[in-house]
C-alpha cells in the first residue's frame, strides 16, 4: 500500500474480528483461495486476489481482497457481500472509497462465480480512479482477474514433496469482518523445490480495531520431508503511522494438499516512529489448503471460467450453470444522464463485436459480453418459486437494503458494465422469447429491461438478444 495512505483509515475499514482458538481451519461449506501468479513477485504489476465464499443460511457470504494500481502506486482494497445464490451461481457488485492523505481512490467492482460443492471458479472485474493534488489518475490495470477456490476440506494425504508448478487453495482459522475465514493461496515453483504464498490476516490489537494485512511470503525452500518455514520482519510507513511487522508462515505438503500455522505481530508507532501506539497479534493460527488438481497450466493471465470455453458438443443432460457461446447476439442500450452505470451514453453491440455468452433455465437467465471497454453482464430472475412465462413483465422492487434480512420476494434484475455495478438494483424486464433444446440447453432468449441503481429515477434501458451457436 502506498505510504501516504492513512493507517487510521485502513483500520477503520475493518471491525474488530473474533479470533477463534487455534484449531481446524475448515468451515463446512466454505471455499477459500484466489489468484497468485509467479509474476506477483516481480517488478511488473501482477495483481493477486484472495477470495472466500461461506454459507450463511440460504445465502452466501463472499469476501475478496486485491490491489488497485493507480499510476506507480498500489492500494489494498477489499469488499464483502451477502448474496443469494442461483443454481450454484453467485454474482454481486459494489463500490468503494479509500481516503488518502490528500485525496481519495474510488473504485467499482463486480464478481461472478460458479460453486459446484468442490470448486469455486469465477472472475473479479475491478477498476477505479485516484484524485489527488488536483489530478485524476486511472486505476484500470488488469481489470479482469480470474480466481479459483477449493471447498474447505482438510488434506488427508501422507507427507510428500509439493507438485511442481502446483497451486494450493484454502483457508485459515483467522476470521475476517463478517466472520468469514481468511483465504490462503500457495504456489510451487517449476522445480518443485520452493513455494511462496499469499495470506490475509486480521490481528486484534490492545487498543483500537484489528490490524489487517495481506502478506506475500517470498519463495521458501521445501525440505525433503515436505516441510517449510519462513519468518519476516518489515515496516510500512503510512501518512500518520509507522507499522513494524513480524510474520511467520510454516507448514508441510502432503500428497493432496498442505497445512500449517501462520502468525502476524505488529507494533504501531507514531509517524515519527518514536511513540508506540498499540501492539497487535494473531497468535499462532492453523491453515490448510488443497491441491488444485483441475487448474490449467499458469500463463500469468487471469482467464474467465465457463465463457472462455466454447462448447463443441451438447451433453445428454445439459448443465444449466454452464455458459454457452452465442452464434448470434445483440445488445442495445440507452441511459439517462444521471444513470450510475452509463451516465447518458448509448450502446449497440452485436455478433461482429466479438463473442458473447449466455446460460439459463426456467428460473434464471444470465448474459455476459466481455470486452476491453468494461464488460457487460446481466442477470434476470423470476419471483422465487416461479418459472419464466414468455411475454410477462417482471418487477424488481426489492432494494436489498438489509443483507441480513429475509430473502427476496420479487423478481430480480442486475446489470453490470463499464467496471461499474450497483449496491442495490431495481427495475423491470420482459421475457420476449425463450426456448431450450430437448436436452435443456438454452437456445434463444430475448429480454427487454429497465434498470435503476440505488433506487434512483434515472435508468439504463435496453434489449439483450441471444441465439446459441
Amino acid at each position: 500500500m502506498a505510504s501516504r495512505t492513512s493507517w487510521l483509515h485502513v483500520l477503520a475499514l475493518v471491525s474488530a474480528a473474533s479470533m477463534p482458538a487455534a484449531g481446524a481451519a475448515q468451515e463446512p461449506g466454505a471455499y477459500g483461495g484466489g489468484t497468485l501468479d509467479a509474476g506477483a513477485l516481480g517488478r511488473s504489476y501482477h495483481p493477486t486476489v484472495g477470495v472466500t465464499f461461506a454459507p450463511r443460511g440460504g445465502q452466501v457470504a463472499l469476501h475478496f481482497d486485491t490491489t488497485l494500481r493507480c499510476g506507480r502506486d498500489s492500494y489494498q482494497v477489499r469488499a464483502r457481500r451477502l448474496v443469494q445464490p442461483t443454481g450454484g451461481h453467485v454474482a454481486s457488485a459494489g463500490k468503494g472509497r479509500l481516503a488518502l492523505g490528500r485525496g481519495r481512490v474510488t473504485w467499482h467492482w463486480s464478481l461472478a462465480a460458479d460453486l459446484d460443492g468442490r470448486l469455486a471458479a469465477g472472475v473479479l472485474t475491478i477498476g477505479g480512479k485516484r484524485r489527488a493534488g488536483g489530478r485524476t489518475t486511472s486505476c484500470t490495470h488488469a481489470p479482469q482477474r480470474g480466481f479459483r477456490a477449493r471447498a474447505a476440506t482438510a488434506p488427508t494425504g501422507a507427507p510428500a514433496l509439493p507438485a511442481a508448478g502446483g497451486s494450493y487453495l484454502g483457508l485459515s482459522a483467522i476470521r475476517l469482518s463478517g466472520g468469514v475465514p481468511a483465504p490462503v493461496v500457495l504456489r510451487v515453483g517449476g522445480s518443485g523445490r520452493k513455494a511462496f504464498a499469499r495470506w490475509t490476516v486480521s490481528a486484534p490489537c490492545r487498543r483500537g480495531p484489528a490490524e489487517r494485512l495481506t502478506n506475500l511470503t517470498p519463495p521458501t525452500a521445501v525440505a525433503a520431508d515436505g516441510r517449510f518455514r519462513r519468518t519476516e520482519r518489515f515496516k510500512v510507513r503510512f501518512s500518520d503511522a509507522l507499522v513494524r511487522y513480524r510474520t511467520s508462515f510454516a507448514g508441510r505438503f502432503t500428497t493432496d494438499g498442505a497445512l500449517g500455522t501462520l502468525r502476524l505481530r505488529a507494533h504501531v508507532y507514531s509517524r515519527s516512529g518514536t511513540r508506540l501506539i498499540t501492539r497487535c497479534d494473531t497468535r499462532a493460527r492453523k491453515w490448510s489448503a488443497l491441491l488444485d488438481t483441475d487448474a490449467a497450466p499458469a500463463s500469468g493471465q487471469a482467464t474467465a471460467p465457463g465463457p472462455q470455453q466454447t462448447q463443441t458438443q451438447t451433453p445428454a443432460a445439459w448443465d444449466q450453470d454452464r455458459f454457452i457461446t452465442a452464434g448470434s447476439w445483440s445488445l442495445t442500450m440507452t441511459s439517462d444522464v444521471n444513470d450510475a452505470i452509463a451516465h447518458g451514453q448509448s450502446f449497440s453491440y452485436s455478433t461482429s463485436d466479438g463473442p458473447s455468452y449466455g446460460k439459463g433455465g426456467s428460473g434464471f437467465l444470465e448474459f455476459a459480453y466481455p470486452n476491453d471497454a468494461g464488460n457487460w453482464d446481466a442477470l434476470f430472475l423470476p419471483p422465487p418459486g416461479e418459472s419464466f412465462v414468455v411475454g410477462t413483465t417482471y418487477t424488481d422492487s426489492d432494494r436489498y437494503t438489509d443483507p441480513a434480512g429475509p430473502p427476496r420476494a420479487t423478481a430480480k434484475i442486475e446489470i453490470y458494465g463499464l467496471y461499474t455495478g450497483c449496491d442495490t438494483s431495481t427495475g423491470t424486464f420482459t421475457v420476449e422469447s425463450l426456448a431450450f433444446d430437448p436436452n435443456g440447453m438454452l437456445r434463444t432468449a430475448r429480454v427487454r429491461f429497465e434498470h435503476h441503481c440505488e433506487g434512483m429515477e434515472s435508468a439504463l434501458r435496453g434489449t439483450w438478444e441471444f441465439h446459441a451457436a
